[in-house]
């Protein structure tokens, strides 16, 4: 696990360069890229309260879109979200 921690940090700092473009580009919805940098900024929060020593017990991050017709769309695999 050495290094691990470091690695992670860079993945982190990274996120941030992931534009809106990216997700559109890829043929998702404005709607699904806008959740998708919610999502992103969740990750950052908790990787930050994880470095600070804020973090709670249990750590919840969840991807939010719904369709219109009430049904949940999750994510899709991406190797950008892959430390």
């Amino acid at each position: 696990l050495k290094g691990s921690y470091a690695d992670a940090l860079e993945w982190a700092y990274s996120l941030e360069n992931i534009a809106r473009d990216h997700w559109l580009q890829k043929g998702h919805t404005e709607e699904y890229a806008v959740a998708m940098d919610t999502f992103l900024d969740k990750i950052k929060q908790i990787i930050k309260k994880l470095r600070t020593g804020a973090a709670s017990i249990s750590i919840d991050v969840d991807f939010i879109l719904q369709h219109d017709d009430g049904r949940y769309i999750t994510s899709d695999h991406d190797d950008v979200l892959m430390p």
